[in-house]
């Protein structure tokens, strides 16, 4: 850590235009890589993810395939394991972005379809929304994606709060875990870009 740096997160994450919230919270922030390791937010945290440049597609669409995977029971349609399946596939270089399209194409013509079926249902449709948002060309855009959109499928059905907690906690631990050999230069990056200005 090198000591406090406040005042340096703080003009840094009013420069990057960083939401209110978030600059509120990271108020009691001491380094960034208290930034890192206690943001409370997944769409925070993928946000300062992608000011520091950061698209490594194996790791970032890895972890969207975590976030749909979490959904793949509520799937009503072989054709979102497919989807998923291709994701998956690009994310580990067996793919190419063709297949990823393709993919993708499918994934959105058989929620178009399902949208119409009786039985439709907002929990579903949002876990299927899960399931395509891999398929996003941008790596960073797939992670956002998909962690929203599994975020979005909890809020359809009458659970308790927690529960979307829980899955935000998880969300934020998977990340880390992903992009874990990175973490030290996704804080370096941050830290070099916050003393440029």
């Amino acid at each position: 850590m090198n000591g406090d740096e406040r005042l340096t997160i703080a003009r840094w994450l009013d420069a990057r235009g960083a939401c209110g919230p978030g600059s509120e919270w990271a108020r009691a922030v001491l380094s960034f890589e208290q930034l890192w390791e206690r943001c409370p937010n997944i769409e925070w945290l993928l946000w300062g993810v992608a000011q520091v440049g950061y698209d490594r597609n194996a790791k970032l669409r890895g972890f969207a395939v975590s976030c749909a995977m979490r959904r793949a029971g509520e799937w009503d349609d072989e054709i979102f394991t497919g989807v998923v399946r291709t994701a998956s596939a690009h994310a580990a270089g067996h793919a190419r972005t063709g297949d990823l399209l393709r993919a993708r194409q499918q994934g959105l013509a058989a929620a178009e379809r399902l949208a119409r079926a009786p039985g439709w249902s907002a929990f579903a449709a949002a876990s299927r929304a899960c399931a395509v948002a891999c398929t996003r060309v941008d790596p960073l855009q797939a992670a956002r994606g998909a962690a929203l959109e599994s975020l979005r499928a909890l809020e359809w059905i009458p659970r308790t709060p927690k529960e979307s907690v829980e899955e935000q906690r998880w969300q934020l631990g998977e990340l880390r875990r992903w992009l874990l050999d990175d973490s030290e230069d996704l804080v370096r990056r941050a830290r070099t870009s916050a003393r440029a200005l």
